[in-house]
């Protein structure tokens, strides 16, 4: 099959929203058991960063271990440190985040939890009625380090309706057609079977 490509410009669905959202490689999050407050970086890349992070507030005691370069790995969540907040006290806090790609070999390095992460390039699996090839690619998905979205035409008149005349011009009638449509980014393949082909994409 020719290798096929369409760049929508007219879907009102949410696909366009994605570009408007700035990538962060390094995310921070909280999560507070008890008296203490972790502090959290998430990796939403398949690339290792070196992170250090600098904690300013009140309602907790002064870290001891800030400024330590810290290793975290591809795809992963890693406790860069602790919190113990104060007895009957509300701990409110920035932080100063750095990160680097030159990877240190003094690194400190941390147990890691492996996550899903969602690529620079949102995937959105869309399911025609016929589609024989969609479990095998989601299956492959679900193994994968990337979160997806499912939506199924039988379930979403006003997609089936946006799509079906992009799809007949390209020599598909979405009744029939046996594949699945494979936005990435906001542009539509109509010719991805598995996730190699689709990792393939991605890295484009």
């Amino acid at each position: 099959m020719k290798n096929l490509l369409i760049v929508l410009v007219i879907f009102s669905f949410a696909f366009a929203a994605h570009s408007q959202v700035p990538f962060k490689p390094i995310q921070i999050v909280d999560e507070q058991i008890n008296n203490r407050l972790n502090i959290f970086a998430l990796n939403n890349t398949l690339k290792d960063y070196d992170v250090t992070i600098t904690i300013r507030g009140t309602g907790f005691r002064e870290p001891r271990s800030m400024g330590r370069l810290i290793r975290v790995p591809g795809r992963s969540k890693v406790n860069l440190i602790s919190l113990v907040i104060e007895r009957d006290k509300t701990p409110l806090y920035t932080y100063e985040l750095e990160i680097s790609d030159s990877l240190s070999r003094r690194v400190l390095r941390k147990e890691f939890e492996l996550i899903k992460i969602t690529p620079k390039n949102p995937i959105t699996i869309i399911i025609p009625d016929k589609c024989t090839s969609c479990d095998t690619l989601m299956s492959q998905l679900d193994e994968s380090p990337f979160n997806y979205k499912v939506q199924k035409l039988a379930e979403n008149e006003s997609m089936r309706t946006q799509l079906t005349p992009f799809l007949r011009s390209s020599g598909f009638d979405p009744e029939t057609m046996e594949n699945p449509v494979v936005m990435i980014g906001g542009k539509m393949h109509l010719d991805i079977e598995n996730y190699p082909d689709l990792f393939a994409k991605l890295e484009e």
